[in-house]
Parts: structure tokens; C-alpha cells; sequence
């Protein structure tokens, strides 16, 4: 697995400024067309400027969980084979899906939170308060469960199937059933921003990523099973993180003068 990479975009108006890059990169979280850039006015650029923190400890946080994809150049988004980041329509995304578990692991890193006074409590949206997958969606979820933050939490899988020796007897039918013959190596990605739901203001961004790796029978191996082991340490990982780096947010806020 490799190590967790997470930094403080902006802390509190004293001490603004931006994070050091995480040195995490598996690629664009969304190809955009070649030669496309995002567009982005003066008015933009100064509105995120002027954006001040609005929370105060303990903050409210929800989590917004949604879905990203890593697709390489040309990839097919019907069909695009092992080794390459799916979208959630092709075969290997269609396993990842955030699972009542995952949503009680998230719900876990309240506890540390509150009883540091980081965090009054940490809930995960409800997906009959989504409206959309955007940022502004994020937002507007988050501000109808009463949150101060909005920690936006995307993950990609990608699974790499591959086959060994013992697969040349799957000619023979029966053992595809019983010999351990395939294989299934999962790769997931987590990506986190925390934003201010009042105005967008970033306070922490981390990465994180789990491998899970089984071998069963051919007729029996399931992509779903590896990528949930992956998602497991990943979450496990991306959690301890996170509660980490909200302990830094906090001294950073206590130890800012007053009045500003």
C-alpha cells in the first residue's frame, strides 16, 4: 500500500497560503478533452481569494461520497480491460460501490474528533439528499444535514485480472469451479477535499490507496471482492489521515491571534 500523502491547502486567514503538492499522482481524477482548458474569470479567481474560513471547532463535517474515474487516452468506456481506471458505466467501476460498511467507517472517525473538540459529529450524506455529483450539490446536501464542512470523498478502482498455470485445466470445465486459478489485483484511490459550506473555503486535501489481491477458481472470481478489500484499507488509511491532519487545522486555529 503505498503511504498516505495529505496537506493543508489554506488554515485560517492568519495564516493563509497554499499546501505543498502531496507527490500523490495516478492521473486526472477525469480526462478532459486534449487541448481543453478549464476556464476561470477575475472575478473567480478573486471571489476565491476573499473566501474566509466560517467554521468553528467543533464543526459539524458531512461526507459527501462519490465516484471518480481514471481513464487513459482512447480507453473504451464500454469495455476498458484490465489495467486501466474505469468510469462507473465499464465493468471494473461497477464494482466499486461505497457499501453500508464503508458509510459505518466513515461514521467511526467521529469519535477521536469529538473527543478532541475537533468535531461535533461526522455523518455521511444520505443519498436521498444528493442532487447532483458537483461541488454545489456537495454543498447544498451538506448544508440540509446542518454541516459547517463538506469533506467530498472520491474513489476510483482498477482491477488487473491475470490467470496462472493452473488455468489450462478450466479446458476440462470442472476444476474452473474449484482450482485456484485466477487471479484478481485490486487497486483503489481515494481523493478528499474538505471545503467550508458557507463559501467553498478549502481547509485539507489527502489521498489515500488500498490494494487487495485473491485468487479463486475462474468460474468464481469476483472483481467485487478485491476491490472491497482495497477500499477497506484504503478508507482505514485515508481515515487516520484525515483525523490527523483535522488535529493540525485545530492548533493551527488555536494558536492564530485573536481578531483575525
Amino acid at each position: 500500500m503505498r503511504s498516505i500523502a495529505a496537506f493543508l491547502v489554506l488554515a485560517i486567514p492568519a495564516l493563509a497560503g497554499c499546501g505543498a503538492s502531496s507527490g500523490f499522482d495516478r492521473g486526472p481524477i477525469r480526462e478532459r478533452p486534449q487541448g481543453e482548458r478549464p476556464l476561470f474569470t477575475d472575478a473567480e479567481i478573486q471571489k476565491a481569494l476573499e473566501a474566509r474560513p466560517q467554521a468553528r471547532f467543533p464543526m459539524r463535517v458531512a461526507v459527501f461520497l462519490g465516484s471518480a474515474a481514471w481513464e487513459g487516452p482512447g480507453a473504451a468506456a464500454e469495455d476498458p480491460g484490465p489495467g486501466r481506471y474505469s468510469t462507473v458505466r465499464a465493468r471494473s467501476a461497477a464494482s466499486f460501490r461505497w457499501t453500508v460498511g464503508d458509510e459505518a467507517a466513515v461514521a467511526r472517525w467521529a469519535e477521536p474528533l469529538r473527543a478532541e473538540g475537533i468535531a461535533s459529529d461526522v455523518i455521511v450524506v444520505p443519498e436521498s439528499l444528493k442532487t447532483g455529483s458537483d461541488l454545489r450539490d456537495a454543498r447544498l446536501a451538506a448544508a440540509r444535514c446542518g454541516a459547517d464542512a463538506v469533506l467530498v470523498l472520491e474513489g476510483a478502482a482498477r482491477v488487473d485480472a491475470r490467470a496462472n498455470a493452473l488455468a489450462l485445466l478450466n479446458l476440462l470445465i470442472l476444476p474452473g469451479w474449484f482450482v485456484p486459478a485466477s487471479h484478481r489485483d485490486a487497486t483503489v484511490v481515494l481523493r478528499g477535499v474538505l471545503h467550508d459550506v458557507a463559501n467553498e473555503f478549502v481547509y485539507l486535501a489527502a489521498d489515500a490507496e488500498g490494494e487487495g489481491k485473491i485468487v479463486r477458481p475462474t468460474f468464481r472470481v469476483r472483481d467485487e471482492e478485491a476491490v472491497g478489500m482495497a477500499r477497506g484499507k484504503a478508507l482505514e488509511d485515508f481515515g487516520r489521515e484525515f483525523v490527523r491532519h483535522m488535529e493540525g487545522l485545530k492548533g493551527i486555529a488555536a494558536a492564530a491571534p485573536s481578531g483575525h
